[in-house]
């Protein structure tokens, strides 16, 4: 089960990975009461469980409470990739030094977990990954082991990430492992101008296998936003003939003129004993109280 943005922070948050205040809200005036909460100035996200949002005009600054609504207004209804926005988050913008990514996905090819790590984050990860591999490291994490602080050195220093980033990525780990999650995601993960290492965006894939010990997911699962497409009811085509069907309708038509039949003890025939010599052998054909329902084979 994929979350959603806002889901993902609320995990981030919770295993101590530092994330900006934010609100989630539905309609245009919520966003603008939000936007007065968080300071005025406010960075407006659609909330779809798919990527290329930033390209498809789906997160945008607000610059005061009144941009803020209107630009709910104008994010809210959006369709991005098959996905209709129905919620959008707000959140305080934050002074960006440096872009950097970090995941933590199930190899199941090998069985066990991968650290994908770059110190080129952001919209265009997928195509520096694509352009420019040697700019990605891939760190194979055992699970046995997990990520020590040892190995969240050794994950850093491997993507050129900056060292203070290490203990973020022993929390991430927690997140997967304490959320029976099989992606953790991070792009971007960011250095302030103040110096602090934030999670600005993030994507969790929890295991649905392991909902029996995840009791709290029942109110994380929500309503989902993926366009549905509706096939047109068309007439079935008969495939019985003129002359079968018309038998079929008469004899249905004697059938419901006859008497249904009714039992009681006092007319139940007596027992009968059949013999292989033939006496008492029941007769070829029972009779019947009406005609076969049945249409004439021809």
């Amino acid at each position: 089960m994929d979350l959603y943005e806002h889901q993902a922070r609320e995990l981030f948050a919770r295993y101590g990975v530092l994330v900006p205040d934010a609100e989630v809200v539905d309609t245009p005036r919520e966003a603008r009461d939000a936007a007065e909460r968080l300071g005025g100035r406010v960075v407006v996200k659609a909330q779809v469980k798919t990527g290329g949002r930033g390209k498809a005009g789906g997160v945008k600054l607000a610059v005061d409470p009144a941009a803020a609504e209107l630009t709910a207004r104008q994010i809210l209804g959006m369709d991005i990739k098959g996905h209709t926005v129905r919620k959008v988050m707000l959140a305080q913008p934050v002074g960006i030094e440096t872009e950097f990514y970090a995941s933590y996905v199930l190899d199941r090819t090998v069985g066990r977990f991968l650290a994908i790590a770059s110190a080129e984050g952001g919209m265009d990860i997928e195509e520096v990954a694509a352009t420019r591999p040697d700019a990605v490291a891939r760190i194979p994490v055992e699970p046995d082991e997990g990520v020590t602080a040892a190995k969240a050195a050794e994950i850093a220093a491997a993507a050129q990430l900056p060292p203070e980033a290490a203990p973020v990525l022993q929390q991430l780990w927690q997140v997967l492992t304490q959320e029976d999650a099989l992606l953790v995601e991070v792009n971007p993960l960011v250095r302030t101008t103040d110096g602090r290492i934030l999670a600005l965006d993030g994507k969790v894939t929890v295991d649905d296998n392991a909902r029996f010990r995840q009791a709290r997911w029942g109110l994380m699962r929500p309503t989902s936003t993926r366009t549905r497409w509706k096939p047109r009811r068309r007439r079935r085509a008969s495939t019985t003939s003129s002359s079968t069907a018309r038998s079929a309708s008469s004899a249905t038509v004697r059938a419901s003129s006859c008497r249904p039949w009714t039992w009681s003890p006092a007319a139940a025939p007596a027992p009968r004993t059949f013999s292989t010599s033939g006496e008492g052998r029941p007769p070829r054909s029972w009779p019947t109280a009406c005609p076969s329902s049945s249409p004439t084979r021809r």
